[in-house]
C-alpha cells in the first residue's frame, strides 16, 4: 500500500476514502501483479509518466511494448539520424536482454509493477466508492 501525505482538500477525500474502505473491508484478496512502462525526463523533474499502460502480464510484454514504441518512434518520429541511431540501439538492446531500466537520449525508461487488490467484506465484494472519479 502507497502512503502518502495528501496536499489538496479533495485528494485529501479521496486518500481518507480509501484508508476507510481497506479498514472496513475485512479481507484483501490480491489478484498479483501488472507491467506497464514509466518514463522520466528533464521536463518531468522527479516525476514519472505512464507511457505504456500497466496491463501486461509479466515484465517482457511490457519491455516488448517499450521496444514497439521506440521502434515506430524511430521510423516515424525520429528527428534526426542521430535519434533514430539512439532509439534503434535501445530497440536492439530490448530484443537482446531483459532490460528493466533503460536511457534514450535525454528519458528514462523503466518497467514498472503494480499489484491489484480487491476489498472483500461481509458484503462481498468493494462496490464503487463516492471518490471515485467517473
Amino acid at each position: 500500500m502507497v502512503v502518502r501525505v495528501p496536499v489538496e482538500p479533495v485528494e485529501a477525500a479521496v486518500e481518507a476514502d480509501a484508508v476507510d474502505a481497506i479498514a472496513s473491508a475485512g479481507d484483501v484478496g490480491v489478484r498479483g501483479p501488472l507491467f506497464g512502462v514509466a518514463a522520466q525526463n528533464a521536463a518531468d523533474g522527479a516525476r514519472w509518466r505512464v507511457v505504456v499502460p500497466l496491463t501486461a502480464a509479466c515484465p517482457q510484454q511490457a519491455r516488448d511494448s517499450l521496444n514497439s514504441k521506440l521502434w515506430f518512434r524511430a521510423k516515424d518520429d525520429a528527428r534526426d539520424k542521430a535519434e533514430r541511431r539512439a532509439l534503434l540501439a535501445a530497440v536492439t538492446r530490448l530484443e537482446n536482454e531483459p532490460v528493466d531500466e533503460l536511457t534514450v537520449e535525454d528519458t528514462r525508461y523503466r518497467i514498472v509493477r503494480v499489484e491489484e487488490y480487491v476489498g472483500l467484506g461481509r458484503e462481498g465484494i468493494e462496490q464503487p466508492r463516492p471518490t471515485d472519479p467517473e
